[in-house]
């Protein structure tokens, strides 16, 4: 349609300039028309060509980052000054001021902290800080706010709390000068003394308690599932973990593996059964170093751990009294029958002393703490009976002694109390038969005997050692 309507326009103008003879080059008459020489047979004007149509010059090779191209040139792309300048330690990033960050390298260690890419010594204990502020303070009375810190844990005389500097105990005792504070509380805490207890540090009072904030523990919490120790530098942080394997059960003591780790002891409180082999998901507890090596901690064992599978089981023997005079010479630590309900001693058979028979158990202690060894058996009994446990002990050692006691539980087998004897056993190079007896309380059913090691501190040297034999509990 174009070259139609191009053609009609050219006719029609050369009629009119025919007939008002604008043109003495056309014979008046002739009807034809032609046209000039340089327009013959253009059937498009110059005006029909689309400006799409024209190649726009571009830069070969292609500019890189912070160019652009113009008219073939590549030109740095300018972005706007900051408005007002930043300030020092400030850059100007699109427009917008933001802090420069030098790291150092190598990192910086303990004590020191990265400032403008030089390890600079820490000040710690100032008047205000975060946790490792408070960890570099002197045991005594101190005056620090630990600032915005998550509480992650809560047991019944304290709790825990952690930032990105590290992990620490709040121990406050049985009465808390303030109300408790929730799990994912965001708090700062005045602390007015700072000491430690059994190789780790910790607060051991505060007065005022804040909550500024709450966030999520879930996502503070240390996955630990393939394989990760429990160590010093973790005292205190909270972890989970998911595939434990229960190896071993001693009392309140499991030792347990979980991806490449093996032998980890897990702390338990509160009455749960576990049984060797079970698999387990630990769902919030602590790393703590309260016995000789870092472990795990759960203040709360039947909340703590969680997802239990119980088709691995190994179904053991139940405990009697056939091996209360100690003749089973298998290498077992306990001996068979008995059960272990803290880490810090070895009970172990042997034949160089015994009352009665050829051997007796070694007792040997390494902690100052309270170690306890229980027969397994849980004897049937009843409320009011009178219960005698006796044990012949040789305690020919300054450093420790023992003495027995009883711990009564209900149909369930949950614990109701334990009775300890007043009688402690005596330096002496010969065999001493002890005794206590005691009426079962209200709601027994079943009743264990055990004996309690104790150091004593004028004389402890680390270690205490003492020999036990035919153990032996009467019902009547």
């Amino acid at each position: 349609m174009k070259k139609v309507w191009t053609m009609f326009v050219v006719l029609t103008a050369a009629l009119a300039l025919s007939a008002c003879g604008g043109d003495s080059s056309v014979d008046d008459g002739n009807d034809t028309y032609t046209p000039p020489a340089d327009t013959a047979g253009e059937d498009v004007l110059a005006e029909d060509v689309a400006m799409d149509d024209v190649e726009v010059p571009m830069c070969d090779p292609a500019c890189g980052e912070g160019f652009e191209c113009v008219d073939s040139q590549c030109v740095e792309i300018t972005v706007p000054d900051c408005d007002p300048a930043c300030g020092a330690g400030f850059e100007c990033v699109d427009s917008q001021c933001v802090e420069i960050v030098v790291d150092c390298d190598p990192a910086c260690g303990a004590g020191f902290e990265c400032v403008d890419g030089q390890c600079v010594e820490l000040v710690m204990c100032q008047a205000t800080g975060n946790v490792q502020n408070v960890a570099g303070c002197a045991e005594g009375a101190v005056d620090v706010m630990l600032e915005n810190v998550l509480v992650t844990y809560l047991f019944g005389k304290g709790f825990f709390v952690q930032d990105a500097s590290g992990a620490m105990e709040i121990y406050l005792g049985e009465v808390f000068p303030f109300d408790a504070p929730k799990v994912g509380d965001v708090v700062n805490l005045h602390a007015t003394e700072f000491g430690s207890f059994k190789n780790q540090t910790e607060v051991v009072a505060a007065d005022t308690i804040e909550k500024v904030d709450f966030d999520d523990v879930e996502a503070a919490k240390l996955d630990i599932s393939e394989g990760t120790l429990p160590s010093v530098e973790l005292v205190h942080r909270i972890v989970k973990a998911t595939g434990v394997t229960a190896t071993k059960m001693e009392g309140q003591n499991i030792t347990v593996n979980y991806g490449t780790a093996e032998g980890v002891l897990i702390r338990i409180n509160g009455e749960l059964e576990v049984c060797e082999g079970a698999v387990f998901d630990i769902g919030s507890c602590i790393i703590q170093h309260y016995y000789e090596e870092p472990h795990i901690h759960c203040f709360d064992g039947p909340a703590d751990l969680v997802n239990f599978n119980n088709d691995n089981c190994q179904v053991e023997e139940p405990a009697d009294n056939s091996n209360w005079n100690f003749e089973e010479t298998e290498e077992n630590d306990p001996p068979a029958d008995f059960v272990k309900d803290s880490p810090d001693f070895t009970a172990t058979w042997t034949a160089e002393q015994a009352h009665g028979g050829a051997n007796s158990c070694n007792l040997t202690w390494f902690s100052g703490d309270n170690q306890d060894l229980y027969s397994g058996w849980f004897i049937p009994a009843a409320e009011a009976q009178t219960i005698t446990f006796t044990v012949w002990v040789m305690d020919n050692e300054v450093a420790g002694r023992l003495r027995p006691a009883l711990t009564f539980y209900d149909a369930d087998k949950v614990k109701l109390d334990s009775e300890y004897s007043s009688t402690y056993s005596e330096d002496g190079a010969d065999w001493v038969q002890m005794e206590y007896t005691i009426a079962a309380p209200a709601g027994t059913a079943f009743v264990r005997a055990f004996v309690r090691m104790y150091d004593v501190s004028a004389d402890w040297d680390g270690d205490a050692t003492v020999f036990i034999d035919d153990w032996n509990v009467a019902i009547d």
